[in-house]
């Protein structure tokens, strides 16, 4: 059976009386007669999972698969790996990596500025000097390969073809993290 909206699954439907039930709730107060849906009629919405948090072992070996994409020596497992060592270093989102212009990172201060967080605001993180080397090291092989030095450019970039320079997309790193986990054997 499909909804108005046409959705077939339980736990779309599931999630939808949730929210109308917070509602109806509510209403029950100014109309006693209203009946409030069980929460069981399409099933429990499923659990949200557990995060997992990598070892130092398992990011390491993020690291050097990373490194090994693309020819050698090249930018794309640079941009790669300083990507993920940047995220499991300072602990930021993909989307606040993502969003770094070469003007939020100063490498002299070791200081990124991050804005548009997902609340709306912005912060500065503090680098550790690896870190911040690594940084350096990534941001002058970028500037020899060519990209943009503008201060509003992408710190991050997209490699190949014609989307070199440009600002890398979320889903494109997804499916490259992705594609590493399965060659590093790690389940979910």
């Amino acid at each position: 059976r499909r909804d108005s909206h046409g959705s077939s699954d339980p736990a779309t439907w599931a999630r939808r009386l949730k929210r109308l039930r917070t509602f109806v709730r509510w209403l029950q107060q100014f109309e006693p007669a209203t009946e409030v849906p069980d929460d069981t009629i399409f099933g429990q919405l499923p659990e949200r999972q557990a995060p997992h948090i990598y070892s130092q072992e398992e990011v390491q070996q993020l690291l050097a698969a990373a490194r090994q994409l693309g020819c050698h020596p090249g930018l794309r497992g640079l941009v790669y790996e300083t990507l993920f060592g940047l995220i499991a270093s300072c602990g930021l989102r993909l989307s606040e990596a993502l969003s770094l212009n070469l003007g939020d990172v100063d490498l002299r201060r070791g200081l990124l500025t991050i804005r548009r967080t997902k609340f709306a605001k912005s912060r500065q993180v503090p680098l550790h000097p690896s870190t911040a080397k690594a940084l350096g090291q990534y941001r002058w092989t970028r500037d020899v390969a060519g990209a943009s030095r503008d201060d509003d450019a992408a710190f991050f970039i997209g490699t190949r073809g014609r989307l070199f320079g440009k600002p890398m997309l979320a889903r494109q790193v997804e499916r490259v993290f992705a594609r590493l986990r399965n060659e590093l054997g790690w389940v979910n």
